[in-house]
C-alpha cells in the first residue's frame, strides 16, 4: 500500500503538467480545428404527382432546415 502512495506522490508535479497538457490538448483538436456549427437552409417547396380529386388547403411554398454538424461536412453542404 505504501509503495502505491508513492507512486502516485512521486514525481507530482510532472504528473499535474502532464494532465494539464492532456487536457489542453484534447480541447485544441476537439473544438479549434473543426467544430461544429449549426446552418439553417430555406428549401422551396413544389407539390408534384398531386391526385385530381385531393387539395392542398394550406401548403407553405418554403420551408427551413436546421443542420448541425462538424463544420468541414457543413460547409460541403
Amino acid at each position: 500500500m505504501k509503495e502505491l502512495k508513492n507512486w502516485f506522490l512521486k514525481n507530482i508535479d510532472i504528473k499535474l503538467l502532464s494532465i494539464f497538457l492532456a487536457i489542453i490538448l484534447w480541447l485544441y483538436i476537439a473544438g479549434g480545428e473543426n467544430p461544429m456549427v449549426e446552418n439553417f437552409i430555406d428549401i422551396s417547396l413544389t407539390q408534384t404527382n398531386l391526385g385530381e380529386d385531393l387539395v392542398i388547403k394550406e401548403f407553405p411554398t418554403n420551408v427551413s432546415v436546421g443542420i448541425k454538424g462538424p463544420k468541414n461536412i457543413i460547409n460541403n453542404i
